[in-house]
This record gives structure tokens, sequence and C-alpha cells, in this order.
């Protein structure tokens, strides 16, 4: 028996495979260059819109906070992300605004009772030379001094209901109990003042907790007490009736008085920081008590409507309904 045992080399398939390796290779690489100018197209084109954003927002200052970002026409995260950015713009702006407004009115308010009081003094001090001189010029110094403070108050409250209802704590309370002690604060500093509150519900459905409810007892104290100030303030008897009644979930709180009343074409401007109707020479007052009983009465989720006619005096309806009623909030 034999055994052969036999060699060859295929010069053929191994210059076929040599040819196909290098065919991997240079397909392998520009398959590496195509994906990389592919991927660089779509992450350009993907990340555009945010590299638009990014420019916009630094365009945007203190100084322009009334600019906005470009909406996309096409609504997907992109969209979502600019209308986030412009509805946070909004806030800022509005929080700005309030804080300039805010400063510019106390630089504004304050400039003539003090300007008055230092020119009463001086003249106190060059002309006066009897003793009763000195006690006119002295009450006339404790007037303006009187009336800076109550300004500054007034404006320490206003600037209280512009916060955030975020940044405001909130508490579990009873409505009547704080418009007693509104009035008792009232009556302490107005002994001629006469105020009745009234309980407008029907026996049957007297409940102590129709009249619980969830807020900020200061701020809601403040507006109560603006509002009885003001009706007592403008009637001739310095008489306020407050009726209260509840209705299902709503809560209303009406302020009546039979004063000098308001003109129908002043009633969309009464509630203006400063605004003061044309009976302001009737009483002295600074225009703000108004404007902070709208905002508490805003913050705490409530509406306040005025119906007035001249000489036959005025109803401002406060108006609470279910959602800032305590169960719906606690």
């Amino acid at each position: 028996n034999f055994y052969i045992i036999g060699s060859a080399v295929d010069v053929t398939g191994l210059a076929h495979i040599k040819e196909f390796r290098n065919d991997i290779i240079v397909v392998y690489i520009i398959s590496v260059l195509i994906i990389f100018v592919i991927g660089f197209l779509f992450s350009y084109y993907t990340l555009k819109p945010l590299k638009d954003i990014i420019v916009q927002i630094r365009d945007i200052s203190e100084h322009n906070l009334h600019k906005r970002l470009i909406v996309p026409k096409a609504k997907d995260e992109i969209y979502e992300l600019t209308e986030t950015f412009n509805s946070t713009f909004n806030r800022l702006e509005k929080s700005f605004s309030n804080h300039r407004q805010f400063v510019t009115t106390i630089s504004h308010e304050f400039r003539t009772p003090l300007s008055t009081l230092i020119a009463e003094l001086e003249l106190a001090k060059e002309l006066n030379v009897t003793l009763d001189d000195y006690k006119i010029s002295i009450n006339n110094a404790l007037q303006d001094a009187t009336h800076a403070s109550q300004l500054s108050s007034a404006l320490l409250d206003f600037a209280r209901a512009s916060y955030d209802a975020s940044q405001i704590s909130f508490t579990d309370l009873r409505v009547d109990e704080i418009l007693a002690d509104a009035k008792v604060d009232l009556l302490q500093k107005n002994q001629d003042y006469r105020i009745g509150i009234h309980y407008m519900d029907n026996m049957a459905d007297k409940d102590e907790s129709n009249y619980d409810f969830y807020g900020n007892p200061y701020l809601l104290q403040v507006a109560f007490l603006n509002l009885m100030e003001n009706a007592c303030k403008y009637s001739a008897d310095r008489s306020c009736r407050v009726e209260i009644e509840v209705h299902g979930k709503t809560l209303k709180i009406r302020f009546i008085d039979h004063g000098v009343g308001i003109d129908e074409k002043e009633l969309d401007k009464i509630f203006d920081l400063f605004y003061r109707g044309a009976n302001k020479h009737d009483e002295k007052g600074n225009g703000i008590g108004l404007s902070i009983v709208k905002r508490i009465i805003e913050m705490h989720h409530g509406s306040i409507l005025l119906t007035s006619a001249p000489g036959e005096g005025s109803v401002f309806q406060v108006r609470f309904c279910s959602d800032n009623k305590k169960s719906s909030l606690t």
C-alpha cells in the first residue's frame, strides 16, 4: 500500500482573499467617514434649535426682559422648552416690574411728606419766636410724620400683598373671626366709627364650619380693615354694615355704606394704585388701600365686585369660591 501526500498553493484564492480584505478595509474606512459626516449633520441640525435658544437667552438681560424666545412651529420637546422659558421670563418680568414700581412709588410718595416736614422744621428754626409758634410748628411736623408713617405701613402691606402666593404662609382660620378682629382694630383707631357684622344665613343652614377657611390671617385682616375703613370714612354717619353668608361652597362678604358713592366711569379705575376718585377732597388718603385689598383677595383666589352710585353709597362684595374653602385646600 502506498500513501501519497501532496500540497499546493491556491494562488488565485489567496489573491481573491487579499483583494477582499483590502475591499473590506476600504469599505470600513468609507463607512466610518460617512457615519461621521451623517452623525455630525444629524447632531448639528438636532442641536441647532438649542443653540439658537442659548443665543436668544444670552441676549435677554434685566434691561430687556420684554424679549421672548421665538417659538418653533413643531410642537415637540423644543417647543415645550421654549414655552417654559417664555413663561419663566414672564414671571421674572412681572417680578422686576413690581420691584421697580415699588421702589419708584416709595421715592415718589415719600418725597412730599418728608419735604413738607423738613420745610416746616426749617421755618420753625428761622422764624418762630414764641412758645405758641413752636407748638404750631411741632403739631404740623407731627401731622406730616404721622402721614409718612401711615404711608410706609400702607406700602409695606402693598409689598406683602404683591408677593407670590407660594411665599405666603397659609393656615386654617375662621373668616368671621378675622372680620371681628379687623373691626376691633379699626374701632381702636377710630372710636367714632360704627361697624355691624350680620350673618345672613338661614337658621337651618347655619354651621360654624361654613366659615372655615385656609388663608393668611394677617393679609385678610388688612383687606377687611381697609374695606371697613373706606366705608366709614366716606359715610356721613361713619358706619359700615358687613354681611356674611354662605351658599353651598361659596362664601360672600358684603361691605355696605351709605356714603357719597362713586361715579360709574370711575369704577374700573378705583382699584388702581394711587388712584383716588372725585371724592378725594372729602377725606385724606393715599390711594393704596383698595389696591392692597384687590391683590390680597386675588392671592386667596377670590374676587371683589363694586357696585356704587353717587349719593347712594357703595357695596364691595368679596366672594370666595369652593376652591378657597378649607375642605378643598387641606
